[in-house]
């Protein structure tokens, strides 16, 4: 019982991380613009940061980075 469980506990987790990354992935697709000629990340700005909240104009390096760190932020579980 124990067993069965814990396997539904991780199952229901790898579905809402599924999930939290394909919002995240529309949320980039709606907000942000893919550019070639967009310009340079300033050197004193987090990249991902600057991509997401100021320019929203970047090359494919920028997506796969600001998709990796929001990816990364994952909701607190509770502990009883």
């Amino acid at each position: 019982m124990a067993l069965k469980i814990k396997q539904d506990h991780n199952r229901f987790k790898q579905i809402v991380r599924g999930r939290i990354k394909d919002n995240l992935r529309k949320y980039l697709q709606k907000q942000c613009a893919y550019s070639l000629g967009a310009a340079a990340v300033p050197q004193d700005e987090d990249a991902a940061a600057y991509f997401v909240l100021k320019s929203r104009r970047g090359a494919c390096d920028l997506f796969a980075t600001a998709l990796a760190v929001m990816s990364r932020t994952e909701p607190a579980e509770r502990v009883a």
